[in-house]
């Protein structure tokens, strides 16, 4: 059961039906200690009750490490909490707008001040002891320090309080730059826990029900409350939201209610009507369609769009949109039939013989699980998992080819090619997501098969490759192996697709070497 949370009041008296109630008190929670622990390649004295408690990211391996806050509270009898508000301070290291994870610890969790001070270990973690108890992840919002923080943790303090704990401990961790809680040590910016509580006299709770305006399409939300407080529906309330593959928007039927004693009069209902699909399409400037589908009014598409296009033999580029790191357009539908178009320009990339996505590389494993949002088309990638991949066959030529590699990783991922009996290496310069490489110039004398061959991942793929062709056979030039300049003249050979006897007059590599007979 969700609950609202009320603002709080201080020392306030209501009068409702003609009785008098004892709305809300407000209660200063006493610090008990602060601690700090490190561990791994962060080790350093664990620390208790200082001015600064250090943490980090204890999911780490290294440089690890979590700080915790300790208070202790009396809920007044026959009142309970209504809300929690913990402030804090913080000197951020590493770099700016890290995100601490803030959790509680679960009852009868303990921890022993005494000896904790001096100690380092995973052991003092006690990651084991906080599942499902995350209160925020908290943004500190810049370097050095930082405060005060205030977040709302009345859930926790619920849910300790009701199990008749009188103290409850908050951990911080999840920090992966590293930064230090201003601790108990510390004369002004110390944590602070304000609790504020209600006679149970005075409580009430009131419920929002969701319909089509006939039935319930979703179940309803009871929220607390104070007898003789308003309450109306939050904009939470009333957002879009889906069941059984329908969404539903809000129509009508919010109000302001005056709250009174008896639940079941503490009604708000609210009326959703169900949102039509739309059809959208995905276009280029070249007149190719690059995606369509279907999704409901006030959905935001996604959709990727290749890096480049092939056109007879010339590519045709379109670049990331605007700052994005990403090679795709968002967009909301807001019309029943909604077209977006991305432009391409003719590159300077002409005497393309073959291009691929890497995912669309018949026979390569396809995958979109890391970083999907800044690669090309279909925000995936491909590779050759245990087996080669065939790519193409090429005539007799020269070519290059030139791949984007993957490789998000210290690791520098490589891809490897062959052409026929001859492999080449593309290896990354950086752990970024793009790097565009390129074979040394190569020449086919004969139709071969161009493969990719097995060992990738999916952190060490391929974005898109081409093949450009350089230049062809040249008119008069075959391949003559193992042979010398002398035996030229005594041998048959195939100059412009006839056999003819030497000598003749023509142009001839010998060992590598270009021959000229005149």
């Amino acid at each position: 059961m969700r609950k609202n949370l009320l603002k709080s009041l201080f020392v306030v008296v209501a009068f409702v039906a003609g009785t008098n109630y004892a709305v809300a008190d407000e209660i200063n929670a006493t610090l008990d200690h602060t601690a700090g622990a490190q561990w791994g390649s962060n080790t350093g004295a664990s620390t208790v009750d200082a001015e600064k408690e250090h943490y980090n990211n204890d999911a780490a391996g290294s440089w690890a490490g979590c700080a915790y806050a300790q208070f202790s509270y009396q809920i007044p009898e026959g009142h309970s909490v209504t809300k929690a508000e913990l402030t804090y301070y913080v000197n951020q290291g590493g770099r700016a707008s890290r995100n601490d994870i803030i959790y509680y610890m679960k009852k009868d969790f303990t921890i022993d001040y005494d000896t904790f001070a001096g100690q380092t270990g995973k052991d003092l973690r006690y990651t084991s002891d906080r599942s499902g108890k995350a209160v925020a992840s908290a943004p500190t919002g810049g370097t050095g320090d930082r405060g005060p923080l205030t977040f709302d943790v009345t859930d926790a303090v619920k849910d300790i309080a009701g199990q008749g704990q009188s103290y409850i401990i908050f951990q911080w961790t999840g920090n992966a730059g590293g930064a230090d809680l201003y601790g108990k040590g510390s004369a002004e910016k110390a944590p602070a826990l304000v609790i504020t509580t209600a006679d149970a006299s005075s409580q009430t709770t009131y419920t929002v029900e969701f319909t089509d305006g006939t039935a319930a399409i979703k179940d309803p939300v009871v929220y607390d409350g104070t007898i003789g407080e308003t309450a109306t529906a939050s904009a939470e309330d009333m957002a879009a939201f889906k069941v059984n593959d329908k969404k539903y928007i809000y129509e009508s039927g919010n109000k302001t209610i005056t709250l009174v004693k008896e639940p079941a009069n503490n009604v708000i209902t609210l009326v959703f009507s169900e949102a039509p699909k739309y059809n959208y399409s995905v276009k280029s400037n070249l007149g190719t369609t690059i995606v369509e589908g279907e999704d409901f009014l006030g959905e935001t598409v996604v959709a990727y769009y290749p890096h480049f296009v092939l056109v007879d033999d010339s590519l045709y580029n379109c670049p990331k949109q605007g700052s994005n790191p990403w090679y795709g357009i968002s967009f909301v539908l807001e019309d029943p039939d909604t077209e977006e178009t991305v432009t391409y320009t003719k590159s300077d990339i002409g005497s393309i013989v073959f291009y691929s996505e890497g995912e669309a590389l018949d026979g390569a494993t396809a995958s979109n699980s890391n970083y999907a949002d800044i690669r090309s088309f279909g925000g995936a990638v491909g590779f050759a998992d245990a087996e080669d991949v065939e790519i193409t066959t090429l005539e007799p030529g020269k070519y290059i080819l030139t791949a984007d590699l993957f490789t998000p990783t210290s690791a520098m991922g490589s891809s490897k090619f062959s052409v026929g009996e001859e492999t080449f290496t593309l290896t990354s310069t950086s752990n970024g997501y793009h790097n565009e490489l390129s074979t040394a110039e190569f020449e086919v004398k004969s139709t071969v098969t161009v493969k990719l061959l097995a060992g990738g991942s999916k952190t060490n793929a391929i974005d898109w490759l081409y093949i450009k062709k350089t230049a062809g056979v040249a008119t008069g030039i075959t391949s003559v192996a193992a042979k010398s300049e002398n035996a030229v003249k005594n041998e048959v050979f195939n100059l412009n697709g006839q056999r003819v006897a030497a000598p003749v007059k023509g142009l001839y590599i010998v060992n590598g070497k270009k021959v000229i007979l005149k």
